[in-house]
């Protein structure tokens, strides 16, 4: 046995009965904060490594594509619902631009001492 893996053995086993918690002495906050860190860490990393694939001028776009979709690990094919998320997401654009509308309408009939028109909803 290893000399790590001799301390890891005295850390979390020794004078333990097998109905004890095993991972006693972790502390799932401070585990949870390490995560984190490193996916902000890979976030940046990535983020560092598109902006300079991005500046640096290639022949072949093709390659440099595919090597920063590696490395933030981004598919290269759209999900198969995509389609139907976009077509949502127009339908809500359009409505609320058609109630922006509806607002800035009354807004300017109370500017003007009118009441603001009646809409379908009364």
């Amino acid at each position: 046995m290893s000399e790590l893996s001799q301390r890891v053995w005295s850390l979390f086993y020794s004078g333990k009965s097998s109905s004890d918690d095993l991972f006693d002495k972790l502390d799932t906050s401070k585990l949870n904060a390490h995560l984190k860190a490193a996916k902000v860490f890979r976030t940046y990393n990535a983020s560092i490594t598109l902006d300079e694939m991005l500046n640096k001028e290639t022949k072949d776009g093709d390659v440099a594509e595919k090597v920063v979709a590696i490395i933030c690990n981004h598919q290269r094919s759209i999900s198969k619902s995509h389609s139907a998320q976009m077509s949502r997401l127009i339908e809500k654009i359009t409505e609320l631009k058609g109630v922006l509308k509806e607002l800035k309408i009354d807004m300017d009939r109370t500017k003007k001492g009118k009441p603001p028109l009646k809409d379908a909803d009364g």
